[in-house]
């Protein structure tokens, strides 16, 4: 595993962990959950754009969360209207 590689897997291990792997369980979580896992999505995303010179890992980390941000906000859609 290169460097780069290794910083990136420790960084997703860092957020998974800060965010109790949410995304494993979206489809069992209930409205509030879900939206309890987005506001530490955000805070999470708002660290990571503070960086003054983010490492390309931290830019894919970025990518990353914002695919998770989307995945969250269609579930919670999905929610209100059932």
């Amino acid at each position: 595993m290169t460097g780069a590689s290794a910083h990136l897997t420790s960084l997703i291990s860092l957020v998974e962990s800060s965010l109790g792997g949410w995304f494993m369980n979206l489809s069992r979580l209930n409205a509030r959950e879900i939206e309890t896992q987005a506001r530490a999505l955000e805070l999470q995303l708002k660290k990571l754009a503070h960086r003054p010179r983010p490492t390309p890992s931290e830019r894919q980390l970025t990518v990353e969360l914002k695919k998770m941000r989307l995945v969250i906000k269609d579930r919670l859609d999905a929610l209100k209207r059932s």
